[in-house]
């Protein structure tokens, strides 16, 4: 079969949907070997074509004397294996132009090839690819992981980028250029359902979702997650190459069952944003930038304009906001050291605190805000943005506002305790560490200091 025809082949079988698998070599002595790599092949889709190095070709690589069969003798003896559906000859010494006459979903290379030693994988990376990024929650885990999925795009233009994420953070990726699709799930939902008709309701949910991920015929999905649920999910994607973080990296250690690619990031990969960038480097990703798309809401904008002006803050005020809230109790900062703090920032920094608070903090926030710290209004994911892109400031524990806020460029001072602030602290900003652990070690004296520097220009 020519590349003309192979391509045009190829094309008809892509409309039908089907699954496209390219192998190449040169083939001039089968061997067991040659069997497996290409049953292994097969079993990646639907199809599988096999690319010849022509009779030039095998002589150039692999000099005097050779091949010993030629094209049309390798070709018959591929075909005659059941695994094999179609062979193209091709006349290049590298398989580029084969590759993108051909456009596969999944390009196989034999267990001799590492990502960096396939000669084609620079060309590959150009090529449609379909990934599927798993992160579900939280806000702050799913800030953590926004540039892994720009060093994705940077790394594979061309790729189809899809994020499974919870219905809640969902809003978080909206109009992310890096991504093609976002899949919202709602596993706080289905753990809520006690009633038959609504685990009827949930199993169909999980019946669509499942059918949804078979059907996207996923080449690549990367557990950001390293739970259970994201374990599972993964798998279901029913990629062929499952990346995760190694067992004893995972906050569940079975998630590693459900990936078949574990990665140890590297020593000095410390902080979650540098471990997360470590899971790509099996697509040849390294050394990638850090980059956070943050989405932007005019509506929201416009109201946090109006309620500043309303509230008699001006533009040049130097507006520090507090969030007191966390997810744990132990990661929040006792509310008294909240309110003196906030009242010292006012009094002796010039500055203007605002409160912002999060379903079921408001009772915590009235604890802190009063007198010349202001009580911000109840904040969505719009607003709670648009607040802190107006910050000079954000002091906060280790919660998603405060990772928010280090991922637009906000001066921040966090506040750690009982986790780790070189693993999870604000991206590149200030976090005051408690040197036994417990958040009320903190002296309101020592993050007055670390704020006020955080005001100096």
């Amino acid at each position: 079969m020519t590349l003309d025809e192979a391509a045009a082949l190829a094309e008809r079988l892509r409309a039908e949907g089907k699954r496209i698998v390219l192998a190449n070599g040169c083939f001039d002595l089968l061997h067991v070997g040659h069997v497996r790599y290409l049953g292994a092949a097969r079993r990646l889709g639907d199809v599988l074509f096999v690319g010849i190095n022509s009779d030039a070709t095998v002589s150039r690589l692999k000099g005097p004397g050779r091949p010993l069969m030629p094209a049309a003798e390798r070709s018959e003896m591929l075909l005659a294996l059941r695994d094999v559906d179609h062979v193209v000859v091709f006349d290049e010494d590298r398989a580029d132009r084969l590759i993108e006459r051909i456009r596969p979903d999944v390009h196989a290379k034999g267990t001799d090839y590492t990502p960096d030693a396939v000669p084609d994988l620079a060309h590959r990376r150009a090529l449609p690819v379909n990934i599927a990024l798993v992160k579900l929650s939280s806000l702050g885990d799913v800030a953590h992981a926004l540039p892994a999925a720009g060093a994705l795009r940077a790394r594979f233009p061309r790729a189809r980028l899809t994020w499974i994420v919870e219905r809640r953070e969902a809003a978080l990726l909206r109009g992310n250029p890096a991504l093609d699709e976002v899949v919202p799930i709602d596993t706080r939902g289905w753990r809520r359902v006690r009633t038959p008709v609504g685990a009827v309701a949930v199993a169909g949910a999980l019946a669509e979702l499942r059918r949804h991920l078979a059907g996207a015929r996923f080449d690549v999905a990367v557990d950001l997650q390293g739970l259970l649920k994201s374990g599972i999910l993964t798998l279901a994607t029913r990629a062929p190459l499952r990346i995760g973080f190694v067992a004893g990296l995972c906050r569940e250690p079975l998630a590693a069952l459900f990936t078949n690619r574990r990665v140890r990031p590297p020593a000095e990969a410390r902080h979650v944003v540098e471990q997360n960038l470590a899971l790509l480097e099996p697509l040849g990703v390294s050394g990638a930038s850090v980059d956070f798309s943050l989405p932007t809401h005019a509506a929201a904008e416009t109201r946090v304009e109006d309620f500043l002006a309303a509230a008699g803050l001006k533009p040049r005020d130097r507006l520090v906001v507090v969030n007191p809230g966390a997810g744990r109790p132990d990661k929040r900062w006792p509310a008294d050291r909240f309110r003196e703090l906030a009242r010292r920032l006012a009094g002796e920094a010039g500055a203007a605190p605002l409160v912002v608070w999060g379903p079921e903090e408001r009772e915590l926030a009235l604890a802190i805000a009063g007198g010349p710290v202001t009580l911000a209004p109840p904040t969505d994911l719009g607003t709670l943005l648009s607040v802190l892109r107006r910050a000079s400031v954000v002091v906060a524990g280790d919660t998603g506002p405060l990772h928010l806020a280090a991922a637009l460029g906000v001066p921040c001072v966090g506040l750690y305790g009982p986790t780790s602030a070189e693993r999870n602290g604000p991206w590149r900003q200030r976090a005051l560490a408690s040197p036994d652990g417990r958040l009320e070690s903190l002296a309101v004296a020592a993050v007055f200091d670390a704020v006020r520097a955080a005001l100096s220009p």
